[in-house]
């Protein structure tokens, strides 16, 4: 399809084949996750030339920003983002202290905001593009 698309979480198990099937169909990913390692096997398994790996924690927006800016430059603006990344440390109430509630919003709310903000601006100035936030229910 040719198009730029950009996968938070792409090392997960949902962002793995996320990346997977959109360089079947032929587009550009560029693949965000934190785990560098996991990011280069990614790289190796579906080819450099089909996949940027950007290592990055998407909650910082600073981060989030240059990084994706880096990778805009080699690849183009992105037409699809899939905002994928999520985890959840406190699973109950019961469970949640303020240290894992921090860390839970920090990455699941945080993280996708910097990671629209990250390529929103082109979207609305290219009067194109799509966003796809996803959560998940445990």
């Amino acid at each position: 399809m040719n198009r730029v698309v950009l996968v938070t979480g792409a090392c997960g198990g949902i962002g793995r084949v996320l990346c997977r099937r959109f360089v079947e169909q032929g587009d550009t990913v560029l693949a965000l996750d934190i785990d560098a390692t996991a990011l280069a096997a990614l790289r190796d398994e579906l080819g450099a030339s089909h996949l940027t790996p950007v290592a990055v924690d998407i909650g910082d927006a600073a981060a989030v920003r240059d990084a994706v800016a880096q990778a805009v430059q080699q690849r183009g603006p992105v037409d699809v983002l899939v905002a994928n990344a999520g985890a959840a440390e406190g699973l109950t109430l019961a469970t949640t202290d303020a240290a894992s509630w921090h860390r839970d919003v920090h990455l699941n709310l945080n993280g996708t905001y910097h990671t629209v903000e990250a390529v929103r601006a082109s979207m609305i100035e290219r009067q194109r593009g799509v966003l796809v936030l996803c959560a998940r229910e445990r």
